[in-house]
């Protein structure tokens, strides 16, 4: 309503302004000339003359407004729709990038957490493994000197005999070399009794001349003599039989204590190496059963070894996610420097600036590259659609 009233207003002025003069100047001429009926037709035409011309130049003011109107409206609908078209891509481009960072990011976050829940798994299995040797270990040891300690009295108990056996076959030794002893000293009783029994030869032909020498006068002398040295040879005789019982005695008792020892050797061989075959059997088994623990921790050593060279390579899951993360910083930072390039074009910004397909290839390009690496892990492949 107040426009119309403008517009009528607007119209009023226009077509009386040019009236006016005409008006006052058929009233200057009526009051000096008076009013004639010519001078009055006169001011009449032109005060309509003015008035139609008034209205003409107020229908072309009104044209040229509406021309005007039109062509800055077209320009602001254009701008309009430029902007529109803009913000449309800009938001078209923001919710395609945004969905595929984000799943980027959470799969970054969970491969994250899928590795360090796998470590902790496996970090926690070592631990039971190092728990599980450590108490075999210590069971193995308290078992291994109770094995060692049985061994011990058992070998002890088995050479104990030996030992036993040893010391009678000393002590039959010793009663050997006694034994021969007093025959080396009967062999030298019997060599002093034959010095005796080749005196009394002697004697004898000594004896024998002087009676062949001597004659009847001297057989006395001689016949005493001669039952002189039959007493001698008595006695001699005697010696040596004593000597001879003795010798005898000594040697069956040598040969008694000979016997014995043989038997106690025979016997003590034996046992002894019955006794030494047990006590080897049994180090052996013990070797053999030390042996076996040894090999049980190097297995289990080398178990863990694995364990931990997988750890270290499962260690490596950060590459992955560093190379993801990585190109999310890359993309946000390429479409923050084209923004801004954008922006600094002004008003002659337009949507096709921001070539949104492009773009997102650009984008899908760079995780598919990411996910060709050599480091990439296989059970991953599968986690997303661009890489």
């Amino acid at each position: 309503m107040p426009q119309v009233r403008n517009n009528s207003d607007s119209q009023f002025l226009y077509a009386s302004l040019p009236a006016l003069p005409v008006i006052f100047g058929g009233l200057v001429v009526s009051w000096q000339d008076g009013a004639a009926l010519d001078t009055v037709c006169a001011s009449l035409l032109l005060v309509l003359c003015g008035i139609g011309s008034g209205l003409f130049l107020w229908h072309r003011h009104v044209n040229e407004l509406a021309h005007i109107n039109a062509c800055w409206e077209h320009d602001e609908n254009s701008k309009i729709d430029a902007v529109e078209t803009y913000t449309t891509e800009l938001e078209r481009l923001l919710l395609t990038i945004s969905p595929i960072l984000s799943q980027h990011v959470m799969a970054s976050r969970e491969h994250t957490e899928q590795e360090i829940i796998s470590l902790t798994s496996r970090f926690s299995g070592m631990v039971n493994d190092l728990k599980q040797i450590v108490d075999s270990a210590d069971n193995t040891l308290n078992g291994q000197h109770d094995h060692l300690e049985s061994i011990t009295n058992t070998t002890r108990d088995l050479l104990q005999p030996v030992l036993e056996s040893l010391r009678r076959i000393h002590q039959v030794e010793h009663g050997v070399m006694g034994e021969i002893q007093k025959l080396s000293g009967y062999m030298s009783g019997l060599n002093a009794t034959a010095a005796e029994v080749h005196n009394l030869a002697g004697q004898i032909n000594r004896l024998a001349n002087e009676a062949s020498s001597v004659g009847e006068q001297g057989f006395a002398v001689v016949a005493g003599n001669a039952r002189k040295l039959a007493d001698d040879a008595l006695q001699i005789d005697q010696r040596l039989t004593n000597n001879a019982t003795d010798i005898i005695a000594a040697v069956n008792a040598t040969v008694t204590v000979s016997e014995s020892a043989g038997q106690v050797d025979d016997s003590t061989l034996f046992q002894a190496e019955t006794n030494i075959n047990q006590t080897l059997s049994q180090l052996r088994l013990a070797l053999i059963h030390y042996r076996d623990d040894i090999e049980a921790l190097r297995n289990n050593a080398e178990q863990i070894r694995g364990e931990i060279n997988n750890v270290l390579v499962a260690l490596q899951f950060q590459d992955r996610v560093s190379q993801i993360l990585t190109q999310v910083e890359n993309n946000l930072l390429n479409l923050q420097k084209t923004i801004e390039k954008i922006q600094k074009q002004g008003r002659n910004r337009d949507g096709n600036m921001l070539r949104v397909d492009e773009a997102v290839e650009h984008i899908e390009e760079n995780y598919k590259s990411v996910s060709s690496r050599p480091n990439q892990a296989q059970d991953d492949s599968d986690d997303l659609t661009f890489f």
